[in-house]
């Protein structure tokens, strides 16, 4: 799901306790996970959309769900990638061990806010249970593993919704300004092709 148009609320919350989360929301149709240090947060790249884009973690209700549930199944699917059916052990040891530090909504869609220490904390849960993943040959157990050993190659059926994961800063930017300079964006293609044009070699895992 988008994150920009969180950003300007979530700027108050860099140094507050954590907030209790909202009663179960009847009216919500999709939930996610945004997760920060106060001054960066966790984006998607999510490249087989009509219009790839960087993105929030999230997506949409399954009947009868709880906002929580939605928003914790849709972060393990998305960052895991899960190989095997997930416990549901796993999901309560989140909700029990992991609280929000705020639960916003707008519309239909309930964000739950956590800092990056409780991501870690999920991965350290994950390793737990040994949640089995598509993307991850090894399971992450820090921020900079999760971002740096993801293998978003594939197989020819199968492709993972988000590729890579990487921080963007927290600002409150004009939606009519573009976030990344297109000078940027021709820097990174003719990098790319020169790897491609050089074999590209695999990053180490």
């Amino acid at each position: 799901m988008a994150i920009f148009g969180w950003l300007r609320r979530l700027t108050t919350l860099r140094k507050e306790a954590a907030a209790p989360v909202a009663p179960t929301l009847p009216a919500f149709k999709a939930a996610g996970c945004l997760f920060t240090d106060g001054h960066h947060v966790l984006a998607g790249y999510q490249p087989r959309k009509v219009k790839p884009f960087m993105s929030g973690i999230g997506g949409a209700r399954k009947w009868g769900e709880p906002h929580q549930d939605t928003a914790i199944r849709e972060m393990v699917e998305e960052i895991f990638e899960p190989l095997y059916e997930v416990p549901p052990a796993f999901y309560e040891a989140i909700l029990e061990n992991v609280k929000p530090r705020a639960s916003l909504q707008s519309g239909g869609y309930v964000c739950l806010v956590f800092t990056f220490k409780d991501l870690e904390k999920i991965l350290k849960i994950a390793g737990r249970y040994r949640i089995t993943s598509r993307v991850y040959r090894k399971l992450p157990k820090t921020l900079l593993d999760l971002l740096g050993t993801r293998d978003a190659s594939g197989t020819a059926d199968w492709k993972p919704e988000i590729t890579q994961f990487g921080l963007l800063p927290l600002v409150a930017h004009p939606e009519s300004a573009p976030f990344v300079a297109p000078e940027f964006l021709e820097d990174m293609k003719f990098y790319l092709e020169m790897l491609e044009a050089a074999g590209r070699p695999q990053p180490q895992r």
